[in-house]
């Protein structure tokens, strides 16, 4: 499996600060397409066990949903429930923290998808017009035969659909299912997404159907 790029794990450290209600205050419920998803804060930790300074913590992009606000009118409600887990895009929403807890306030639109299992993200069912791809293992060696290191090896910007979101909603609530179906092998834009680990280091990212370039054959 292909490492991250630098670039990449740095996204995943910028971290900010929440907002802290007065203590009277132990409810939160969201307006509109908005929901409220409880996280566990940033992380103070790598998955090696390195204790990062309060500088690099690693902002939380997962959580479960608490509240859910009423959605746009009658016809487009919040599909997500409480209890989903979910992932969302890193820089969006706003942290609040109240009874005790970190929470972050979220558009419906900025939740990527929900998981099957909490602790994999290649269980991720996408939201809306997203599509999760499997990447392609990146290429060990050159076309004249040179063994690449790990550092070098240039980031794949193919892979396989595994998973399909259900389509963006138009203006009557109706969902409009996209073109893109698992099994597809598609060339995908290589500055798009978010890309994300399964079990076993497998490496997934998240795109947009627009993002998409192409299906190979």
């Amino acid at each position: 499996s292909a490492a991250r790029s630098p670039s990449a794990m740095a996204m995943r450290l910028a971290a900010r600060c929440s907002t802290a209600l007065p203590q009277q205050y132990s409810s939160v419920k969201p307006v509109g397409d908005r929901v409220l998803v409880k996280t566990g804060g940033a992380e103070s930790a790598t998955e090696g066990g390195i204790l990062l300074p309060s500088s690099a913590t690693q902002k939380q992009t997962k959580g479960v949903v608490v509240e859910v606000g009423a959605g746009k009118g009658d016809k487009q409600p919040v599909a997500l429930k409480t209890g989903d887990n979910v992932m969302y895009s890193q820089y969006a929403g706003t942290e609040v923290a109240f009874a005790g807890e970190e929470h972050i306030l979220l558009k419906e639109a900025d939740v990527i998808g929900t998981l099957a299992d909490a602790n994999d993200e290649g269980t991720l069912k996408p939201s809306d017009d997203r599509v999760l791809i499997r990447v392609s293992d990146a290429m060990d060696k050159t076309e004249g035969g040179l063994i690449l290191t790990e550092a070098a090896k240039e980031k794949p910007s193919t892979g396989d659909v595994v998973a399909v979101g259900p389509g963006m909603r138009d203006e009557s609530g109706e969902r409009k299912a996209l073109t893109l179906a698992t099994g597809n092998t598609v060339l995908y834009s290589k500055f798009a997404g978010t890309e994300v680990k399964g079990k076993d280091d497998v490496e997934y990212i998240v795109v947009r159907e627009s993002d998409v370039i192409a299906v190979l054959a």
